[in-house]
């Protein structure tokens, strides 16, 4: 007999835009993480000029970029983005 599930509902995280204040968290999390992600992911910021360009992007009408946050202790955990949507009869994005 299977069990049924329980969801348990759980707000650790919190998902928002990335701010300017930001840029420090965000930068050293990329320098942090390189190794675990090359070769597949290129890093979107490595110093404050590209973090501006990475919200300059998120500020587009095909871009939608989160930055995922640790409730308890603020510390920046992820990132997630949505790109490439297209808005017309069938909408789509790509998840990243």
């Amino acid at each position: 007999m299977s069990r049924p599930v329980q969801n348990k509902v759980r707000n650790e995280v919190i998902i928002r835009p990335p701010q300017p204040d930001d840029w420090e968290a965000y930068v050293s999390a990329v320098k942090r993480s390189g190794a675990l992600h090359r070769p597949w992911i290129s890093p979107k910021a490595r110093n404050r000029k590209e973090f501006t360009d990475f919200l300059d992007r998120c500020s587009a009408d095909n871009y939608f970029g989160y930055l995922v946050i640790h409730r308890s202790s603020g510390a920046l955990v992820g990132c997630v983005s949505i790109f490439d949507v297209v808005r017309r009869n069938l909408q789509s994005g790509m998840l990243g």
